[in-house]
């Protein structure tokens, strides 16, 4: 009886140990936690973590934690096919969130199918980053990346503190976007290059600071159109700012440069519109009295060419000037007169207050003092000193006098034309003189005259005395 019950205990504990555990031989499925092992190796457990090696009709899985994620091989049960993928599944939102394509090799992330050898793919306006991190620092800032915003199908690079520098990939608005803290570079799909600025308007737009953009453009106004050069713009691209340049020397190249032209016709030829009174152009700057009104300086100044309701002769009207300017005040300066036509055109010289000292006119005439000449080559209205002058005349020297032919007047035809003109003949009346002043050259032609005249005189006199003399004697 003890032999039978201790053989009946055996029994049953053998059976209850094949029922927790099958170990064949003959390649049936082998069960932990399970009598029914659905795969050649079968772990099951009521909760906590499961791994399972399964082969049914489905699929071939891993599956761990609690059957809610698995990696699985093939499609079908029994041998897979040799070009079956890969997955990596989550039960959580049924997402798969990576495949490996047995036929392909392809990668895919996000996609169980991928188009390429890495396809990530994620939600429209997802983010994805890579990051690469430096595994000898707890600082989650300290990082490098990728990053992928699928909204706008960009790509950026970024490292240091996260947002604040980055290469960017753009397939929207940039192509390229360099960005440190504030934006570094952009490059846009347009060809425009921006340094400093997301958004460049020309093909190189350097923000240097705040409304201060530096452009390199063609059709730089719109009054010069096809002109292609250097523009200093504020942020809105609406008004110009200054433009400096600072260098030991400037040079530029043999061709003329033009200020306010795109067809130069000079070495330097500024073309500016001037109204009025505008200074146009400062030559030279001296450090006295600068910083009073518009300063010391000599520059150039545009007037009106027309009348005005002050100057009523057009022979008066300047339309250029260069001018000196004494703490702000002209007290100098050289006029150009525009004159009555294309071949007019004078020249005045201002002194002390900018009074008119001396004029040149069109036709050569000088006038000193006045503006008006008169007719004469050179007027003075005022009195004139000279230690030398020469008069040239262009007619004949009175040398003629001395000629056998010449015919002297009778002394008593000039008795009789100064009693009657109270000058002698060809000297000018004094009233003449007073009404028309003198013309030295011929005054001096026909003084010398008059005294040439006179000696003739004298010789006949002295002939009437010699004969007298000797008429005498010989009584």
């Amino acid at each position: 009886m003890k032999n039978v019950f201790l053989t009946l205990i055996i029994t049953v504990a053998n059976y209850c140990c094949f029922a927790q555990s099958t170990f064949p031989t003959d390649g049936s499925n082998v069960g932990i936690g399970t009598l029914s092992p659905q795969t050649n190796l079968h772990i099951f457990g009521n909760s906590g973590t499961t791994l399972a090696i399964q082969d049914n009709s489905s699929a071939m899985r891993f599956i761990t934690f609690a059957g809610t994620n698995y990696i699985q091989s093939g499609t079908g049960l029994g041998p897979s096919s040799t070009n079956a993928d890969l997955l990596f599944t989550s039960m959580y939102a049924a997402n798969t969130w990576m495949t490996i394509q047995g036929n392909t090799g392809n990668i895919g992330i996000g996609t169980p199918a991928p188009a390429d050898i890495l396809d990530v793919q994620k939600d429209q306006n997802a983010i994805t980053n890579f990051y690469f991190r430096n595994p000898n620092t707890t600082n989650t800032n300290s990082r490098s990346y990728l990053n992928l915003i699928s909204g706008n199908n960009s790509l950026s690079l970024r490292s240091i503190n996260g947002d604040n520098n980055y290469l960017s990939f753009n397939s929207g608005l940039f192509g390229v976007q360099f960005q440190s803290n504030d934006p570094a570079m952009a490059v846009l799909q347009s060809g425009n290059v921006g340094i400093g600025t997301t958004n460049p308007l020309c093909k190189l737009d350097v923000k240097l600071s705040a409304n201060q953009h530096i452009q390199f453009t063609n059709d730089v106004n719109s009054a010069y159109a096809g002109a292609s050069g250097i523009v200093c713009i504020n942020d809105a691209n609406s008004a110009y700012t200054p433009l400096g340049f600072y260098a030991s020397n400037y040079y530029f190249g043999s061709g003329n440069v033009g200020i306010g032209t795109t067809t130069p016709q000079a070495v330097l030829d500024v073309a500016k519109t001037l109204n009025s009174g505008d200074l146009g152009s400062v030559l030279a700057r001296l450090p006295e009295g600068n910083s009073t009104g518009g300063g010391t300086y000599l520059g150039v100044k545009g007037y009106d060419t027309q009348l005005t309701g002050t100057i009523t002769n057009i022979n008066d009207v300047k339309s250029f000037s260069i001018e000196h300017s004494f703490y702000g005040v002209t007290n100098s300066s050289i006029n150009f007169l525009r004159g009555g036509g294309e071949g007019g055109g004078s020249i005045s010289f201002n002194t002390y207050d900018n009074t008119e000292r001396m004029r040149i006119l069109y036709n050569g005439n000088v006038a000193i003092g006045t503006t008006d000449p008169k007719g004469y080559k050179f007027a003075v209205a005022g009195s004139a000193i000279a230690e030398s002058m020469t008069v040239k005349l262009q007619a004949n020297w009175p040398d003629v006098v001395f000629k056998k032919d010449y015919t002297l007047m009778p002394l008593s035809d000039v008795k009789t034309y100064i009693d009657k003109n109270q000058h002698l003949p060809e000297i000018p009346a004094a009233a003449e003189v007073e009404k028309d002043g003198v013309n030295l050259g011929e005054m001096n032609r026909l003084l010398v005259k008059k005294v040439e005249e006179l000696t003739l005189y004298l010789i006949e006199q002295q002939k009437e005395i010699d004969q007298l003399k000797a008429k005498i004697n010989s009584k």
